[in-house]
């Protein structure tokens, strides 16, 4: 597989960026729109894409990279993700998901306000060729506000893209037990009940019959 470059990495990852001019030449281009450009350049100036296009002029003085061989597409964009407010699951004390609220409504948490900046995923996302994400809370029946980040560098303002975008809910199982496969919990069934067949019959078809399969 070729190297492929993720336009919207090199800007919101490199801090010197947005205050000096890029080019990037000599790559097969996937633009937002239009079709792909076998060889091409990209021009930015102070962060901002400038031209795109076949036959761009590299203006004097720019950093430029050559990425011949390579594939340079916009930044993907993840919808749903944790990131910045989740580092490690299992430690209470990085994880800021979730608001307690009142009767399990948290409308007023913004995932914003506890988000990490400097959380040691952003870079392994943005390798991956993620660029945008969108932060959302858990828990409860209304869980607060999401927010799209950008996986750049900085406070935590500087990568906000814009807050809120959604209001994140819930839906509410009426047979929470009924989310796990039914088949594998029969087979299980079963297996700790085979000295009484009967017995193992009866509990798998109790439990079809309430999870309505």
């Amino acid at each position: 597989m070729r190297p492929i470059l993720m336009l919207l990495f090199l800007i919101t990852a490199t801090v010197s960026v947005f205050a000096q001019t890029v080019a990037i030449t000599n790559a097969k281009i996937y633009p937002v729109s239009g079709p792909p450009i076998a060889k091409g350049t990209i021009v930015i100036k102070d962060g901002l894409i400038a031209t795109v296009g076949d036959n761009v002029t590299v203006p004097a003085g720019a950093q430029t990279i050559d990425a011949n061989g390579k594939v340079v597409t916009p930044g993907l964009i993840n919808s749903l993700t944790a990131i910045g407010i989740i580092e490690i699951g299992q430690v209470r004390d990085t994880n800021d998901a979730t608001a307690k609220g009142t009767n399990n409504i948290a409308a007023s948490f913004r995932v914003w306000d506890g988000l990490n900046p400097t959380s040691t995923l952003f870079a392994p996302t943005r390798n991956e060729g993620v660029t945008t994400v969108i932060v959302v809370p858990r828990g409860g029946l209304i869980s607060g506000q999401a927010a799209a980040i950008d996986l750049g560098t900085g406070h935590a303002a500087d990568v906000l893209r814009r807050g809120p975008v959604a209001m994140m809910a819930q839906k509410a199982l009426r047979k929470p037990y009924c989310t796990i496969s039914v088949a594998p919990t029969a087979s299980r069934m079963r297996k700790e009940a085979a000295p009484n067949a009967v017995l193992a019959t009866r509990k798998v078809d109790h439990l079809r019959k309430r999870c309505g399969v």
